[in-house]
Order: C-alpha cells, then structure tokens, then sequence
C-alpha cells in the first residue's frame, strides 16, 4: 500500500503503461505530471483525474487503474524549502537531552 497516493495528490509517472485491457485505454506517459483522481481499495492502484476511461468490466472494476509503483509524488519547491529549515533546525539541536524523570 501507497502511504502518499491520496485524491488530489500530484505525481509524476516514472515507468510507461503496459497496455493491456481492452487494447485502446489512455495510459500515463512517463515524465508527464497528473492528479490523483481515486485510490483502489488495496492502495495499490489509483484512477488518474487526467485519463479517463470508458467504463467497462474489468476485473476489479469499471474502469481501467494504474499501479502506484510507476509514479512517484511531486515534490514542490516549498516542500524543499520546508524540509531543509528542519535541516537547519536539527542542525542546531543537541544530540541527546536528559530527560526530568
């Protein structure tokens, strides 16, 4: 299970689609950036706000989804900018504190 794929999530695909199915689905280009639409209920697979499909009968459901292994969540430049304050912040923090038991 994917802990960052959550509806309204931005990611960008890192591996191209297999195609499968029906043989004419929109599938996710690597490189290109899209939204995270649905998540399936193992987690494991989401439906894209940018691809939308024909609802059909597939095995697990109407509609085609694609594995979360073949993105990656995009990281802004603030979530930078956060993460490296922290940085600096934990830079300046003593390694260990006795704690008043």
């Amino acid at each position: 299970m994917t802990s960052w794929a959550k509806p309204g999530v931005k990611c960008v695909c890192i591996l191209n689609a297999i195609p499968g199915g029906y043989g004419d689905e929109k599938l996710p280009v690597k490189g290109v950036t899209y939204t995270v639409r649905a998540v399936h209920v193992d987690g494991d697979a989401s439906w894209l706000q940018e691809i939308r499909n024909p609802r059909r009968h597939y095995a697990d459901g109407e509609e085609v989804c694609f594995l979360t292994e073949g993105f990656r969540p995009l990281i802004t430049k603030s979530q930078d900018e956060d993460v490296a304050l922290f940085r600096r912040l934990l830079a300046d923090a003593p390694l260990s504190e006795e704690l008043d038991a």
